[in-house]
This record gives structure tokens, sequence and C-alpha cells, in this order.
């Protein structure tokens, strides 16, 4: 794994997908693999890399199965699973996540999570880097017109291309401002298609007028003509003028083109292209018009199949109601028009949360039994009659070890005496001389100082420590993920437990004031009046820290995934690792781009075909994802 992060990623081309001829436009673009089936015409030699792909659409998976919105099966178990592993080639199988997860995928060893699905984080290709979208971009805008002059076609390129990135396309060089615009208006004809080929579909393009119309002034600038040949696009641009944008049209070269009449401001555009910005926006509008397909009766009059309104297109009903825009009327998100019915299945209530990752990884622990999980003093599985009694996930534990290796060290106490957090304060250990490697830090209630509990009295039913620290499961309920009210007051059996925010408020939330009795911090007004949530704890004293850190909320992590690593969080692991870590961590960063690779996500490799002559050849050993002679 080191060798990956130490050479990170960073290719100039492309893999190519070569068992489909296609004509994805100028080298380096090639039609990558992520293109094929993903309900775009990417090729622009026709619709080869679609052709097929109503077979997926029509598809029907087993009742053991999940169907992905790509019409791909997988086991029904896989479902859900892992957020950071979709098993659907489109990841529709987990919660949509951002790209950042996937933007350290090329630093990091090849794996299924990375190399073996799709990203829709660009109009222009279903890769998941970054930079095959850049370089396709850039393809796309090198073919030109051999009636254009070549002053007019960089002047264009600077002004609407390279909008903010002037440096390192070298328009500087070029022309500045004013000069571009000059150019324009003295060598660009009255109109012109920009780049040359389709931006989207096979059949979109792109065209600009020249200067004294397309830039109102310095500070604005007209959006680019829409233009195609084929009518089914036309209902988008009524609807949209009727809507939201006016637009003027026109007739080029035999196509129909619309432009929006409102200008752009330049100063409020942050992405690098003015095309870019654009393609941004109309991809997933346009997206439900395109029809990838040869939409006829033995598709579209199936019975898993729902024909859209109006339109020859026909989509599977799997689609129906999917937050997703499939039909070129959104019919297939109308309950009314549809007839939509709610499925019955298990319903799990994970209300506590409103992060979707996690009330994924709470339905999962729900159901399924976790090894790293099991006795670990929080009950996550849901009851399961066997043999006439309930069992969960926290009964029959009396042979199995709360302090291991998922559980030691990790903020809670898993362990009803706390035994798995001892030994893993570092403050405490070299901050008191009266520190024991078996007891507990805490307050007293009764004097407001440190005291060390020992692990025999931690959980015996019986309050020694400020706040109940040695009696956690006072403020423990079960089937939770989070925890914030876990401040216990003396004697309260109305609503005991408190929230972290209501200590040191001036404000006695516990009836003998025990949130209040161990404050000695003046605190300047504030938006919240808890000492915790306030700068001023800064200046708090070490008691005021302590429990402020002790009592705020927690989360227990519901999915804990296997690790190979022992149990190295205690002081002395810690103690002996912390300059180890610091030194070992910097050559990496030295390293990281001084190499790039030239088997792609594979290792170079030099082969000894005779040491006695010493001839050797190069070879590329690939990971399972890619193949050929450089991966």
């Amino acid at each position: 794994n080191d060798f990956y992060h130490i050479y990170k990623y960073n290719p100039t081309n492309f893999t190519c997908y070569t068992h489909l001829q296609c004509n994805r436009g100028n080298s380096p673009a090639c039609l990558d693999w992520t293109e094929i089936c993903n309900e775009q015409i990417d090729c622009l030699d026709g619709g080869f890399d679609e052709e097929y792909c109503w077979q997926l659409e029509i598809n029907e998976c087993n009742e053991n199965e999940y169907r992905c919105t790509n019409g791909q099966c997988i086991a029904k178990s896989f479902f859900q699973d892992d957020i950071y592993a979709p098993d659907c080639l489109d990841g529709s199988d987990e919660i949509q996540k951002s790209f950042v997860i996937k933007a350290t995928c090329f630093q990091e060893m090849p794996s299924f999570k990375c190399e073996d699905v799709t990203c829709r984080i660009s109009p222009l290709t279903s890769s998941c880097m970054q930079k095959r979208e850049k370089l396709i971009f850039q393809s796309m805008h090198s073919i030109k017109d051999n009636s254009t002059y070549n002053e007019c076609w960089s002047a264009f390129q600077c002004l609407i291309v390279h909008l903010r990135d002037r440096v390192d396309s070298n328009c500087n060089n070029v022309c500045t401002y004013d000069m571009c615009y000059e150019i324009i208006e003295h060598d660009c004809p009255d109109m012109l298609y920009i780049p040359t080929i389709p931006v989207l579909f096979g059949d979109i393009y792109f065209a600009y007028e020249k200067y004294n119309s397309t830039m109102l002034n310095r500070q604005t600038f007209l959006f680019p003509y829409i233009c195609y040949n084929n009518s089914r696009y036309d209902n988008y641009f009524v609807e949209d003028s009727n809507m939201v944008y006016n637009y003027s049209s026109v007739l080029f070269n035999n196509l129909t083109c619309h432009r929006r009449i409102i200008p752009v401001i330049l100063s409020q555009i942050t992405v690098t292209s003015l095309s870019r910005l654009y393609l941004q926006e109309l991809q997933p509008k346009l997206w439900r018009y395109h029809e990838i397909h040869n939409y006829n009766s033995s598709i579209c009059n199936r019975s898993n199949m729902h024909q859209c309104s109006n339109s020859l297109k026909c989509i599977s009903t799997h689609r129906l109601m999917n937050g997703v825009n499939d039909c070129p009327n959104s019919d297939d998100e109308n309950k009314i028009s549809i007839n939509y019915t709610v499925s019955t299945e298990e319903i799990i209530n994970t209300d506590e949360v409103d992060d979707e990752e996690t009330k994924m990884k709470i339905r999962y622990a729900r159901k399924h039994i976790s090894f790293q999980i099991i006795c670990d003093g929080f009950t996550e599985l849901l009851p399961i009659a066997i043999n006439g009694q309930n069992e969960t996930d926290e009964t029959e534990c009396e042979q199995w070890s709360c302090n291991n290796i998922y559980t030691h060290c990790n903020g809670l106490w898993n362990c009803l005496n706390g035994a798995d957090e001892i030994d893993c304060d570092l403050s405490s250990s070299s901050s008191s001389s009266n520190y024991s490697s078996d007891h507990h830090k805490c307050v007293s209630p009764d004097t407001n100082q440190f005291i060390y509990l020992s692990i025999n009295k931690a959980n015996d039913g019986k309050v020694d420590c400020l706040g109940a620290i040695d009696e956690p499961t006072l403020c423990r309920t079960e089937y939770r993920v989070t925890y914030n009210y876990n401040f216990y007051c003396i004697n309260q059996s109305s609503i005991p437990c408190i929230d972290a925010q209501y200590l040191c408020n001036n404000i006695n939330n516990c009836y003998y004031g025990d949130d209040e009795q161990f404050c000695i911090t003046n605190r300047t007004p504030h938006i919240y009046s808890s000492l915790c949530w306030s700068m001023d704890l800064l200046f708090g004293s070490d008691v005021e820290k302590f429990l402020c850190k002790k009592m705020d909320s927690f989360k227990k992590e519901p999915v804990i995934y296997f690790t190979l690593d022992g149990m190295n969080n205690s002081v002395k692991a810690l103690t002996n690792n912390i300059e180890n870590e610091v030194s070992s961590s910097l050559p990496l960063l030295e390293k990281s781009d001084q190499y790039q690779p030239r088997c792609h996500r594979g290792i170079d490799l030099r082969v000894w075909l005779n040491n006695k002559n010493n001839i050797t050849r190069n070879t590329c050993l690939c990971p399972p994802s890619y193949y050929g002679d450089k991966c």
C-alpha cells in the first residue's frame, strides 16, 4: 500500500476499452469501460456504446437478489452492507456519497470500491477519475473547423474555455482579454460551433456569436446557443421559457439553436470554464429527453416497462418514484399518473440521526450478527426468538471477553466495570502520582477534586463520581447510536440525565445543583451559556475541562470492521509509537509526485530474460480490473 501512497496515480493519458470500435474524439480521448451502458451516447460515430443496453433495462432479478438501478443483479445480502464498497457498478446499492470518498482511491492499492464502479460527477464521462473529464474536455476543444482562422479559434478558447486558467492554458501568451475581443471581432465568422463536435449525447452542439453580440460588456457574457437536429428536445425549451428563462432561437447550418437571453456575470463564475459550467447545468435537464435505444413495442409493451407519456421513450418500472426524472414529462415521478403504491417492508426507526450513512449502518447492525460488536455492552441486534428465548447480541455473554481489540481504548465503557478503558488516558498517567493502572479517574461529588476509583467500585450500583461517570449504564438506553444525555443528576427521578450543554450555565438543571457545583470559571456572555460550549473553557479548570469532555455527546459506531491490529492504544503503546509515527511519515511527502507509472494502476517490473547477457524487458503486473501491456 505504501507504493501506491508514495507514487500517486496521476496519468497523462487514458486507459481504453479496446473491444468496441468507437470514435471518442481526438487523442488521447478514447472509450472508457464506465461509458458503456451509462445511459448516454458517448461514441461520436454512432450509439455503439449503448446499442445492446436495453437488455439491462428489461432485466429482472431473482427473489434473493437486489436489482441495481442499471439492471445489474447482486445478492440481496449485499444491499446497503458497506457504504464505502458498493457492489453495483453504478453504486445504487449504497447511499450515494460525494466524490470525496473516491478522491483518495488513486493513492491507495487497487480495490473493488475504486476500480469496479462508475461515477456520475461529470456530464462528459462516467469515470471516477476527475482528470479523465479534464482530458476529454481538452480533447473536445482541440478539434477546429478548417474554415476558422487559428487566431479566432485561440481567442475564443481563451475567453470561454479557459476563463479561469489562463496561465495553465498559455492564454496569457495568446492574447489579453481586450486583445481577445478585438481578434474575435476582426477574424471570426458571425457564428461558429465551439467545439466542432457534439458536447452532449452525440447530437447537441454549442454555438457562439462573435464579440459584439456575445460580449455585452467586459463583465457579462451570453450563454452559448444549444443546437440540435432532433425535435425531441423542443419541449425542454418550451417548458423552460414558460417557467424560468426566455430564449432566442435561430437556425444555423440546418440545426435548431436556442440561447438563454439572460447573461452570465463573469465575476460570479467560480469554475474555470463557461462551457463547462453550462454543461454541468444542462446534462441532467436534457438527459430525460435523450433516447438511447430504439424504443419499439417489443420492449415497451413488457409488463415491467413504463411508457413515458407523449414520448417514444420507455423505462423500467424499477425507475418509478426513485427521485430521478427519467421521462421527458416527469410522469415517472408522479404518484397519481402512474398509480404508485409503496411496497410493504420492515421499517426500523432511525429518527435519532439525520445522517443517511449512519441510518444505513443502524439498519444493517439491527439485522445482522457482527462478530466485532457481540457482547460489547451495547444492544444493536433486534431480538431473535431461539428456543423460546429472545436473544440479541448482548445475551449469553458470560464467556465473552468485553475487553478486546475492538473495544480497548475506544472511549466507551464496553465492560461493565470499564476495564477496556483502563490505561488509556495519557494525561492521567503522566500528571498524577496517585494514578494506578486498575483505577478510573473521575471527580469526587464531595470535594469536586480528582479521585482515582478502584475498578471494583465501577458499575456496582452506587454512584461514587460526579455525574455518575462510574455508573454509565444509568444514562444508557438500548438501540441508540448517539448518546447526548450523559450527566447523571443525583436523586432525580424525572429526567435524571442531562446534556453537557447544561453544565456550568448558572442554572441548576439538576435538583440539587450537582451540574453547577464544580464550576469556578467566570464566563463572558455567549449565545451558548454553558461553559462547555464556550471559548471560556480554554481558561477553565482541569476539572471543568475533564467533565465537559467526559459528558459530551458521543456516537457508538453500529458497524465495526475487522482489524489485524492488536490492542496497541494503551498509554505505553502510544508513548512508544509517537516518535516513530512522526519520523516515518516524513519521507512519504517528499516522494509522492516524483514518479508517474507506466503501468497505470499496475506495478512496473523488470524481467531478466538472460542473466548472462543481462537481457531484460519491462512488463506490467496488473490488478484484476486492468489488463494489456500497460494495464
